[in-house]
């Protein structure tokens, strides 16, 4: 199969919101709210949330940040991947193989020595699939959850 990727842009929003909220079956954000926080994130140096299209159909998305670091000699950039969605009726058909070598190689031609992603604990097919990608488990993954103002 083919597939066209192309970074996301405002008017993708609705699309975006219907993919995401079919990750896990959450309800959708609402359309403001989405138009909001799209504004805030293509903001951000080297942060960008991809559409990829298959015969013009949409069937999937991924968000990747390339974040410079001076931890170490020789490596200076790793990438984040997330909300790397496929829709349900088009999951096992290798869709998300193909985004996740597309996310690969964009971090490699970025400069990135490592990419990343933390993955929900119960989502064991997920993690067998980053597995079957060479992804390896790389201590733990923790988070805080902080009360906003």
């Amino acid at each position: 199969m083919t597939y066209h990727i192309r970074t996301a842009n405002l008017e993708d929003v609705p699309l975006l919101i219907e993919l995401y909220a079919g990750m896990d079956g959450e309800p959708p954000l609402p359309n403001a709210l989405a138009e909001e926080i799209f504004a805030a994130i293509v903001k951000i140096p080297n942060y960008k949330i991809y559409l990829v299209y298959e015969n013009h159909q949409p069937v999937g998305t991924f968000s990747l940040l390339h974040v410079p670091t001076m931890m170490h000699e020789g490596y200076h950039k790793y990438a984040v991947l997330d909300a790397v969605t496929v829709p349900p009726k088009l999951r096992s058909q290798g869709i998300g193989t193909q985004m996740m070598k597309a996310a690969m190689q964009l971090s490699a031609d970025a400069g990135c020595y490592k990419l990343m992603l933390s993955s929900n604990l119960k989502r064991e097919n997920a993690h067998k699939f980053y597995q079957s990608l060479g992804f390896e488990q790389h201590g733990w993954s923790f988070k805080c959850m902080l009360q906003t103002a």
